[in-house]
């Protein structure tokens, strides 16, 4: 299970059409940043996350355990950005907050995908 969280983030990282990349001007580290439409909060997609774990569930594509988890990364992903923003969020902060959400959606679709075979 480790190994596919490691491979949902590469994909995330890589295949997001979403990423831009800046170079960190103090270590010269390449830093990936996700752009959000500015309409679109964290808590919106987190919203559009869970409405799609419903479906999955409804469907039968995602067992109540696999729902709960997902659900549950969405709730820390909130935390997070509450903890984050109580003082404004950074870019640092931002981009943390932005790459555990699209994360989480490919874990979502990931499931979803495995478990189509189900129904």
């Amino acid at each position: 299970m480790h190994g596919l969280r490691i491979v949902l983030l590469a994909t995330a990282l890589s295949a997001s059409p979403a990423l831009a990349q800046r170079v960190n001007t103090y270590t010269g580290i390449n830093v990936e940043t996700v752009a959000r439409a500015p309409d679109m909060s964290i808590r919106g997609e987190i919203g559009q996350i869970d409405d799609s774990i419903r479906d999955g569930r409804r469907s039968g594509q995602l067992t109540r355990s696999e729902a709960s988890r997902l659900r549950r990364e969405g709730r820390q992903i909130e935390v997070l950005e509450d903890r984050f923003g109580s003082d404004g969020l950074s870019s640092d902060e931002q981009a943390e907050i932005d790459n555990r959400t699209a994360v989480l959606n490919d874990q979502v679709i990931a499931a979803r995908t495995a478990g189509a075979g189900r129904n």
